[in-house]
């Protein structure tokens, strides 16, 4: 990394009224260098403000055609966001482009109907969405206005998402979204979570993915919405598409109902904070410390009924870069993912796994074509289970899971 004074007068110079993120100041400089090193086709940050104003303006220093994403629930930081940009590019914003699109009646049937959505087991006392739902109160007229709702949740007595893009410079593009939440859904309980996580991915990583082999390289700045399903997606997205190399950070990642996710990439790294942001301001002043004063930050977040900001700050950030591999390399990783999916019982996506690796070496390994003929197995396809096992019946292993499947598999 550049000379930290070097590089702060360069890219971080800062005054008072200027927007920084809300971020340990070191952590900016990680995120920032990574972005000038990175050579990323697509930014896309999840929960935005002004670190979305600091980041794109690090990224209209970039030599080269960038396009920047932003993703956000609360209708009000979206449009003060929009007008701080407005006034910022004013001389050089083209291309100008907004759709505001109202709740339908379906999607808020499903915010008010559905049970909880979390796959997180914790206790009903903590959980948020019950009690969102039940102090909003319904009634649809013959137009379907939605009444008796707090102006803040339904503007115009509905709620709405929109969509932005600018052109802000000839080589800096601008995609805003926002997809309106009730509750600020950092654990993924809202029915309408998934709105949200595939604003950041269905255009434009999906589409560049799917219709384009070239190589695409993604920086996620994850500081927003339920985290764990979202790099869940980014990570999902990695293990499909051989040419995509995307690069994950995560902010306040201190919170323990991530650790699960963070083992599905045991590279990973945490950074620890400074508690001190780029204008020389504390990040946190103070946390709550009993379990009564603030219990789903202390229980779920935290692991634990009390936490200083100290101990926030030791695990501010977690990040994870794929990089470029060598076939053998590739491999290794491939067979690493294999077995955590096969172990967490996702078959299907282990069988991708597996093919990645058959497409260039010769399935010469009993243990992996084991666990092929298991997935295919798990997956209904019987006849092709007993294909790959019966050759296989003289060398494997006599343990009980294995012989388990053994009977199964060759009765069919």
């Amino acid at each position: 990394m550049e000379n930290k004074t070097k590089f702060h007068e360069k890219y971080l110079n800062v005054n008072n009224n200027e927007p920084v993120p809300g971020m340990s100041d070191n952590v900016v400089h990680f995120i920032s260098n990574t972005i000038i090193n990175g050579d990323f086709d697509i930014i896309v940050e999840y929960g935005s403000g002004d670190s979305t104003l600091f980041f794109l303006k690090l990224a209209q220093t970039l030599n080269k055609k960038i396009l920047f994403l932003a993703v956000d629930m609360n209708f009000k930081w979206f449009n003060q966001t929009i007008n701080k940009i407005r006034s910022r590019y004013e001389k050089t914003l083209t291309d100008e482009k907004f759709v505001q699109i109202p709740w339908s009646d379906k999607k808020i049937e499903q915010f008010l109907n559905v049970n909880n959505n979390s796959q997180w087991d914790y206790p009903q006392s903590l959980k948020r969405l019950p009690m969102f739902q039940n102090s909003i109160k319904t009634i649809h007229n013959k137009d379907s206005f939605i009444e008796y709702v707090p102006d803040y949740i339904f503007s115009d007595r509905r709620l709405k998402d929109s969509s932005y893009y600018a052109r802000l410079t000839p080589t800096l593009s601008f995609m805003y979204f926002l997809r309106t939440e009730v509750l600020n859904d950092q654990y993924g309980e809202s029915p309408v979570k998934w709105d949200y996580v595939d604003a950041g991915f269905k255009y434009p990583v999906f589409e560049r993915l799917r219709n384009s082999n070239e190589k695409l390289k993604v920086a996620f700045i994850v500081d927003g919405g339920p985290r764990i399903e979202i790099i869940n997606t980014i990570l999902d997205t990695e293990n499909e598409y051989d040419h995509f190399f995307p690069t994950i950070l995560v902010h306040d990642a201190h919170r323990k109902i991530y650790d699960t996710v963070y083992q599905r990439r045991p590279e990973g790294k945490f950074m620890k904070g400074t508690n001190i942001k780029l204008n020389g301001k504390k990040l946190r002043e103070h946390e709550p410390q009993s379990l009564e004063q603030e219990p789903i930050d202390m229980w779920i977040l935290c692991g634990k009924p009390d936490i200083s900001p100290e101990e926030i700050v030791e695990r501010e950030l977690w990040y994870y870069q794929r990089n470029v591999l060598s076939v053998q390399e590739q491999n290794t990783e491939y067979l690493d993912k294999a077995i955590w999916l096969f172990n967490n019982k996702y078959f299907e996506q282990c069988l991708i796994m597996i093919n990645k690796i058959f497409e260039t070496e010769e399935p010469n390994c009993a243990e992996l074509l084991l666990m092929t003929s298991i997935c295919f197995y798990e997956n209904g396809n019987i006849d092709e289970a007993y294909k790959i096992f019966a050759p296989l019946c003289a060398i494997i292993p006599s343990n009980f899971t294995l012989l388990h499947y053994k009977d199964k598999i060759l009765r069919g």
